[in-house]
């Protein structure tokens, strides 16, 4: 009788503590599932918050201002004002020094194509507005539908748009986590000179 008693009660005891682990786990798993969402949250937010800062700048951002076609028969980069759109750019607080240095690179590869281009052709690497990986503004970017896939202090974005007749057009862009706050890192658009 004493042996049942004590194989009842150690039983008993490890009932308890296996539920106890498993609560345990569930509380952990919320706690994981909340942070995911939050991460998503923010994600999204700064892509909206991006694309509204963005599109209420886009006219000062222009291109065309460190694209200087005074010299000869090709266009050439204006490492100054470059560095004047780039810094435009940051005082969003939505992009990361990271993506300011692609775009730094970006630009350096487009002036290495134009040195051989005529210049009163379309010129390679700006046949597109660079963030809206389009020619034509398609939706309202501030409020698209935004996903993602969250690596540690990295993650993927998509930003999906309906155009006018129905057609579904998917961005994809890379932020990061920097002093806890989501920035765009890069982005998706491909235009042949990356």
């Amino acid at each position: 009788m004493r042996v049942s008693i004590m194989a009842f009660a150690s039983t008993l005891i490890l009932f308890m503590a296996c539920r106890n682990g498993a609560s345990t786990k569930n509380t952990n798993n919320q706690s994981e599932a909340a942070v995911a969402m939050d991460d998503s949250t923010a994600i999204a937010n700064t892509l909206h918050g991006f694309f509204t800062w963005y599109d209420a700048h886009v006219e000062k951002l222009g291109w065309t201002r460190f694209v200087d076609d005074s010299t000869g028969d090709h266009l050439t980069l204006n490492d100054a004002k470059l560095g004047e759109y780039l810094a435009d750019l940051k005082s969003s607080g939505l992009v990361s020094d990271e993506l300011l240095e692609h775009e730094r690179s970006y630009f350096k590869a487009c002036a290495r194509k134009w040195a051989t281009e005529d210049k009163d052709e379309v010129p390679s690497g700006l046949s597109m507005d660079r963030f809206h990986c389009a020619m034509d503004y398609i939706a309202p970017y501030p409020t698209g539908k935004v996903t993602s896939v969250v690596t540690a202090d990295r993650a993927e974005a998509k930003l999906t748009l309906t155009g006018e007749h129905g057609e579904v057009f998917d961005f994809k862009y890379e932020l990061k986590k920097e002093g806890g706050k989501w920035l765009l890192s890069r982005l998706g658009c491909e235009t042949g000179v990356e």
